[in-house]
């Protein structure tokens, strides 16, 4: 009769570690951030999609989507949040208008870029309410709903007009080079103390 062997069974038990405040905050916030950061589209456009790809060929429809989700990401820089909000037929526009801008006031930190996508958005929105306000004046017959449609494009209007100039006046004034300027004022016949005022009496006579 053989002996059978036992085998020794293995603990399934996960040990247990010590975990501070601090660090149970950095890997919440971590784990949350890959949620919706991109680094595995990025990793796999740098390292095995794009470089397998011939110039001139077409993109296939996983890495098409890895680029799209990474362009939004980057939306500010690549202008997707931009035209991805801007009407279709207005895109090419409000892509070239934003590229122009950020040239005309060398915007290079994002702020700057989100705040030229704000003007241009609002530009965009005056051009889209004032043809569709427009359009509507066409019509023979007018009643309470269309007055008061009419009312709201050119109140929208007017509102998207006013973003865009404060917008340009903004970003206008932020890329102004600030300028220190420096009163020197001397005077020969008064000297201010903290509480009193001496004033000079040599050239007066009794």
């Amino acid at each position: 009769m053989k002996k059978k062997l036992v085998k020794k069974e293995q603990s399934t038990s996960v040990p247990v570690r010590k975990v501070t405040n601090e660090e149970a905050i950095r890997m919440s916030i971590a784990n949350t951030q890959a949620t919706f950061y991109p680094r595995n589209a990025i990793n796999e456009l740098a390292k095995k999609q794009l470089p397998s790809i011939p110039a001139g060929t077409a993109i296939d429809q996983k890495t098409w989507e890895n680029i799209c989700t990474v362009s939004r990401t980057y939306g500010v820089e690549s202008g997707v949040s931009l035209v991805e909000n801007t009407p279709k037929e207005y895109r090419s526009l409000a892509f070239k208008m934003k590229m122009d801008i950020e040239k005309e006031f060398n915007c290079d930190k994002t702020y700057e870029k989100a705040m030229v996508d704000q003007i241009v958005n609002a530009y965009i929105r005056n051009l889209n309410y004032s043809w569709v306000l427009s359009t509507c004046q066409k019509f023979e017959l007018y009643g309470n709903a269309r007055n008061n449609y009419l009312f709201f494009l050119s109140k929208e209007a007017d509102r998207a007009f006013r973003q865009y100039i404060s917008g340009i006046e903004m970003l206008r004034s932020l890329k102004q080079p600030k300028m220190n300027l420096k009163l020197s004022i001397k005077s020969n016949n008064a000297f201010v103390a903290e509480k009193q005022q001496f004033n000079n009496t040599q050239n007066q006579t009794d």
